[in-house]
């Protein structure tokens, strides 16, 4: 019994080792900030096995969070979604710039069922990330009915999180480049 939980142990280590090496490959492989962050997702995907998740970022123009990237049965529906900072579990995170786990959503007052009435699913789990960058947070990363299996605890919590510094790496390294693009195309120096 002890040798089984030694093996299983180790298995889960070099998935996860398997995983941030995908994301490095991927972060040093190009500056497409859309397949970087697919990348990423997908790794998310791998580790968490969540019905639905999610990339929300953060418009610093409207203080609105947008899903950039959804995942599962209501990936569409999620397109045209946008919360406030504060609104919903995934507001709070971006407002805050904390990370939560809620072992049951409906019980907590920060969750809305806004989004379950637009999408049609019912969200029992939420386990949710600021992705923070330089200069403050540019959005979340939300998990939404992680397997009852899965326990999702300081661990868990910490390699989600360590995903979402990834992402912060990410978006910042491209919209530097993007940054740098414009300014040759203004500016003969």
């Amino acid at each position: 019994m002890i040798e089984d939980n030694r093996v299983v142990e180790l298995e889960r280590k070099v998935r996860e080792l398997t995983v941030f090496h995908e994301i490095g490959k991927a972060l040093t492989s190009t500056l497409d900030l859309s397949r970087v962050l697919e990348t990423i997702m997908e790794q998310i995907s791998t580790l968490f096995h969540p019905d639905t998740w999610s990339l929300l970022l953060l418009e610093p123009e409207s203080n609105e969070l947008h899903f950039e990237i959804a995942v599962g049965e209501a990936a569409e529906k999620l397109k045209q979604v946008r919360l406030k900072l504060g609104e919903g579990v995934a507001g709070w995170v971006a407002q805050r710039g904390e990370p939560v786990f809620l072992p049951d959503a409906n019980t907590d007052t920060r969750f809305t069922t806004r989004v379950d009435q637009i999408t049609r699913i019912e969200t029992r789990t939420i386990a949710a990330v600021p992705i923070r960058g330089r200069d403050g947070t540019l959005g979340v990363i939300e998990l939404i009915n992680t397997p009852q299996a899965l326990k999702f605890g300081e661990e868990e919590m910490f390699l989600l999180q360590a995903l979402a510094d990834y992402v912060a790496i990410a978006i910042e390294n491209a919209r530097h480049v993007q940054r740098i693009h414009e300014l040759t195309i203004t500016d003969d120096c």
